[in-house]
């Protein structure tokens, strides 16, 4: 099949993008769709960093050779110019921009790293299509050319790029000829090395990020004074050094902002800085803000340094601050100047614990003067307080005291800490202590917090801490909340509202490792206990034990009967027991459970008289024995009729030989019924019959003996089987024509054994016609005859898919020769099989000369898939090759071919 062509088209042009032009050429040839869509090649890039890439000229070359109707969507260069560069290199990639422009280019990346006197060419400024435009690195633009305009251009970045002033400000030209402008990056920004009006002017720009990565060797000789003419901006990321002076900000729109400013290269504001710096015009242009982030500790301090000239933050709702245990002097200023403010994040990473002194004028005191014993927080309607790092000292929970008594609206309190254990248990204690002036307060602690440390560019920096485990689905949170204490796990209900409700569920509780009840499992059993007087439910038990002692059964069964108290759903038992060892009645009785896996060894004799498990969807028994009870009624028998809404049971390790018991599996709502021996025994042995009465049975699942005989089978709702059996010798009395016949309304047939297909043959008096059958799959061997196969086929009349293991053929034969079974195939030309699966295929003559036998006589094939096991790239192709050219009755079949 050509599965290429179903793709959808990006897929199909991003396969294409790989492709030099000439080869893209060629597959417009392919078909009528292809014909057009390599027309637009979605991806031309070049890196010269890559190893053993092409070379430039290479690149530029495969570039210049597209046809002149591509069209190309995204461009990425990157070059880094050395002492050996060429000045022929310059025109080499401006001849390829160039060209790439006049294809209506939407995305263009272009990083030019290295010695000066490259210069950008002139079209790159009036190019009409481009919408995305990057720039880099430590390149100048000094000139753009008199009918500079790029309509489309809304993105729009700028990395270590310089600007010039030769007139007029190449700067302020930029982004006047870019009318539809949204989001301006400025990374790696000197604006002190600039020749510029020093103003950022536009009236459509949203989005602007102004980011310096260069702190040292500062020069601020020529860093007079910067401007913001931007109605329209909603985001504001700014991190620089403070200029002199702020001549003119219009931030009208702005609804977020990130402020990281430093006064110079000291970092931190002091005395007559207030005269030496103003930025009284940018404070107030902040006014309309909703979402404030001082990102450093430098920066709040600059808001209380000129709090003259703040303004009433009429909008503001969310406030972060980057504080330390230095003083807060900006913290009652910023809270009395937002009136309206809802949530406050108290940022205190890397710098220490929550603020209770000041090392230099206040050191002894719980609360700090710069704080004022906190009245600045009465009138704070804040309904909610992050605090990012909490250590829970004695002083921290003072403060936070001060906090929970003073505001009044607070609803919510999130408090990250990296303590573990015992301590961690001690601070969530600590905190629910403290009195509250809201009724409505509740806390939220993470459980796991991660910090990552970046280094890049030189520079060390942090990624975001991220509480990883409560955005995890319910069923993982349940995972690892089962490997806590019940004490632990209702420490947890105060993480967050998420998991309020969680802890009530313990999920899982596993134990697999014990070979005797020890001080370890007594552990285990006092934990079931805690959980139970907790009043916990459990999703989840699973109890494995290696072995078992007669000592040692009423502290597994009483460790049982705690875990059916707390509403346990889904039971797994594998106890492996030398004795007479029974269950506890209140496992037969039990109202919640759903799913019950019993194993291994031991035997079921006796069930209680209420017997009764109304929620039981599903049953394992894993090598269980039943025996007669005491009054002669089978367990087995009772154990199926306490199950009223029993939907699957599963018999594994089935020896039912051993069993004593009424020989019949009988339930009338059982939809999956699953038998698997342990392991085939032919002996000689005669085996008792057998019988089903599930008429609501679909699906069935059968590995075992031949039984005698099959008195009962009733399976009138029958959709899919799948039979593995032994074969039937001669002189064998085993009788398995009810269990044929009971087959008669199946959909979908499997038959896992070639000696269970035999058995179709050798009683074929009894199959039935397959009405529904659709789907029939049966496991072959070259050498064994498919006389069974041939009964199969004549008996399902509609079957449309057939599924065979190996072909049929004898090597040693004449290469047209044909087994009496198959009848030159005749039998086929009656078939309706639309679909033929060969699963084991190694292209031996014999198998292609039994494949074109069968291909001239399906009439109504559509798909023969062939999986073949081959790693030969030679032999794959002769294996196509030889398949392909293979005469088929039916005009459409197609063949599929898979390499395993």
């Amino acid at each position: 099949m050509d599965r290429i062509s179903n793709l959808p088209d990006e897929i199909i042009c991003h396969i294409g993008s790989f492709l030099s032009a000439k080869e893209a050429a060629f597959t417009t040839v392919l078909s009528k769709r292809w014909h057009n869509q390599f027309t637009i090649v979605p991806d031309l890039h070049f890196d010269v960093s890559v190893k053993d890439g092409e070379s430039l000229t290479d690149f530029v070359d495969r570039v210049m050779a597209l046809p002149a109707s591509s069209r190309v969507n995204k461009f990425s260069l990157k070059w880094w110019f050395d002492e050996d560069t060429e000045r022929a290199q310059f025109d080499q990639i401006n001849r390829c921009l160039r060209d790439v422009l006049k294809r209506g280019v939407g995305d263009l990346y272009l990083w030019v790293n290295g010695k000066q006197g490259y210069t950008l060419p002139f079209e790159v400024f009036t190019c009409q299509t481009v919408t995305k435009l990057s720039l880099g690195s430590s390149f100048v633009i000094d000139i753009l050319p008199e009918n500079a305009l790029l309509p489309a251009l809304k993105t729009l970045s700028l990395y270590y790029i310089r600007f010039y002033e030769f007139g007029r400000c190449a700067f302020k030209t930029l982004l006047a000829a870019s009318p539809v402008l949204e989001e301006l990056t400025v990374c790696g920004v000197n604006w002190e090395l600039w020749k510029w009006s020093r103003t950022v002017s536009s009236s459509s720009l949203k989005r602007l990020t102004i980011m310096r990565k260069q702190w040292d060797a500062f020069d601020d000789s020529d860093f007079k004074s910067i401007s913001f003419d931007t109605p329209s901006l909603a985001y504001l990321y700014y991190s620089d050094y403070v200029p002199k002076e702020y001549i003119s900000v219009n931030l009208e729109s702005l609804v977020e902002t990130k402020l990281y400013l430093c006064p110079e290269e000291n970092y931190m504001w002091g005395e007559g800085d207030e005269k030496r710096f103003n930025p009284m015009n940018l404070l107030p242009g902040l006014k309309n803000v909703e979402t404030l982030n001082l990102y450093t500790i430098m920066t709040a301090k600059m808001f209380y340094v000129f709090r003259e000239a703040l303004p009433v933050f009429e909008k503001l709702s969310h406030l972060t601050v980057n504080l330390s245990n230095f003083c807060w002097s900006s913290m009652p200023m910023l809270i009395k100047k937002a009136p309206n403010l809802k949530t406050l994040s108290i940022n205190v990473r890397m710098s220490g614990p929550l603020h209770y002194e000041s090392y230099y004028r206040c050191a002894g005191d719980i609360v700090c003067e710069c704080v004022s014993e906190y009245s600045f927080l009465v009138s704070c309607p804040l309904e909610v307080l992050k605090i990012t790092e909490y250590y829970g000292c004695f002083r921290e929970l003072m403060q936070m005291k001060h906090f929970l008594e003073k505001l009044s609206f607070l609803e919510l309190v999130e408090v990250h800490s990296q303590a573990t254990g015992e301590r961690k248990l001690k601070l969530i204690a600590d905190l629910q202590r403290l009195p509250r002036a809201s009724s409505k307060c509740k806390f939220e602690i993470p459980l796991e917090i991660e910090v990552f440390w970046v280094v890049k560019e030189g520079s060390l920096g942090f990624a975001k801490r991220m509480d990883r485990i409560s955005n995890l689905p319910n069923e993982l949170m349940y995972h690892l909340i089962s490997f806590l204490s019940a004490k632990e796990a209702t420490c947890l209900k105060y993480a967050s509202k998420k998991w309020l409700n969680l802890v009530t569920i313990i999920p899982l509780v596993v134990d697999s490792s014990f070979s005797a009840i020890s001080g370890s499992f007594q552990d285990f059993a006092d934990r079931i206990q805690l959980a139970r007087r907790a009043s916990h439910r459990m999703r989840r038990f699973s109890l494995k034990l290696q072995s078992l002692d007669f000592s040692q059964y009423s502290i597994v069964n009483d460790c049982l009967r705690q875990v059916l108290g707390c509403g346990v759903l889904d039971l797994e038992l594998d106890i492996n027991v030398k004795g007479d060892y029974s269950l506890p009645f209140e496992i037969f009785t039990c109202k919640s459970v759903v799913k019950l896996k019993l194993g291994s060894g031991f035997v079921i004799d006796i069930l209680p008289k209420n017997a009764l498990l109304p929620a039981l969807k599903t049953l394992l028994l894993d090598s269980v024995r039943f025996e007669f009870d005491n009054t002669g009624g089978c367990s087995f028998t009772r154990l199926l009729s306490a199950c009223p809404v029993l939907e699957e049971l599963v018999i594994d390790g089935h020896n039912c030989e051993d069993w004593k018991w009424s020989r019949i599996v009988s339930s009338q709502i059982l939809k999956r019924l699953t038998i698997r021996r342990e392991e085939w025994v032919h002996n000689g042995n005669s085996f008792e019959p057998f019988s089903l009465y599930t008429p609501s049975l679909e699906y069935f699942e059968y590995f075992d003996v031949l039984r005698d005989r099959y008195p009962v089978v009733y399976l009138n709702s029958l959709v899919e089987a799948k039979l593995e059996l032994p074969p039937l010798y001669i002189g064998e009395s085993y009788d398995v024509r009810n269990l044929i016949k009971g087959l008669k309304n199946i959909q979908i047939l499997r038959l896992g054994a070639v000696d269970t297909m035999q058995l179709f043959w050798a009683f074929r008096e009894a199959v039935p016609v397959f009405e529904n059958l659709f789907h029939l799959s049966v496991s072959t061997d070259p050498a064994i005859c498919w006389d069974a196969l041939y009964i199969l086929l004549k008996s399902s009349p509609n079957l449309k898919t057939l599924t065979i293991e190996a072909l049929h053929y004898y090597q040693d034969y004449h290469l047209t020769s044909v087994c009496q079974c198959l009848e030159g195939y005749s039998y086929f030309l009656s078939c309706h099989i639309e679909i033929l699966k060969i699963t084991h295929f190694s292209g031996q003559i014999g198998e292609m000369v039994q494949i074109k036998h069968v291909l001239e006589n399906l009439l109504c094939l559509v798909l023969l898939e062939v999986h073949v096991e081959e790693k030969r790239v030679d032999n794959k192709l002769q294996i196509l090759a030889d398949l392909l050219m293979l005469p088929r009755a039916s005009s459409k079949c197609k063949v599929q071919v898979k390499f395993v």
